[in-house]
């Protein structure tokens, strides 16, 4: 599957003040294929203007191969925003992000990835959704575009270069059988994400934060055997 950089997909909540979620997307290559996107990935949940409505969720985003590369642009899911007068409403909920390039494919992000819940004005955000990033048994994960989302969960057997000054994320977890580089702007929290409890490599993890590096509780424990 390719698309150009004018080939953008998008799903979007249709009504404001209905509390309705956008649409999942998905693209699954079975057998022998690759995914090469161009153009951006966008879902948004719908607004909310009235009591007693929150912003609605963003739509989840899957992309996957059986084996083979996968290399996207920028992939945004957004929650809706809350911006009525009163009340308890809240901002809706992100979607949740998962890429996977399976066999030994490499799995490449060119563009930002972004993963926020919508505002509120009266009381609390929606949730930041979370990014899944698989590379099969051993194809390598870089990065150009930043990461911005709530949790990061890393699997597969390729090694991981993670490095744009500008990630950010909250929570960092991860099972892999290679290399782990990782760099954000502030603090990691090493917790569970999506099912996924410890950071456990067989290789080295090298972690740089512009913040505290802290272990949540019973989880969270760092893996290392490189």
């Amino acid at each position: 599957i390719s698309a150009g950089g004018s080939d953008i997909i998008t799903s979007t909540a249709a009504l404001n003040d209905t509390g309705t979620k956008a649409g999942a997307v998905t693209i699954n290559v079975t057998g022998t294929g690759t995914v090469n996107l161009g153009g951006a990935i966008v879902t948004t949940g719908a607004n909310s203007t009235s009591n007693g409505v929150n912003g609605s969720a963003g739509g989840a985003i899957n992309i996957a191969t059986a084996n083979g590369n996968v290399a996207v642009a920028a992939i945004t899911s957004s929650g809706g925003n809350e911006t009525g007068a009163g009340g308890a409403e809240l901002g809706g909920d992100a979607g949740v992000i998962s890429i996977t390039a399976g066999g030994a494919g490499t799995l490449t992000l060119n563009g930002a990835v972004t993963a926020l819940g919508g505002t509120s004005n009266n009381a609390s955000p929606g949730k930041d959704g979370s990014l899944t990033l698989n590379s099969g048994t051993g194809g390598a994960v870089t990065q150009v575009g930043a990461l911005n989302v709530g949790g990061l969960r890393l699997l597969g057997g390729g090694p991981v270069t993670l490095t744009n000054a500008g990630n950010n994320i909250r929570t960092l977890a991860g099972n892999i059988t290679n290399t782990l580089k990782y760099t954000d702007t502030d603090g990691i929290i090493l917790d569970a994400v999506a099912g996924t409890n410890d950071l456990t490599s067989t290789g080295n993890i090298t972690l740089q934060a512009g913040g505290a590096v802290t272990q949540a509780g019973t989880n969270g424990e760092i893996i290392a055997s490189g």
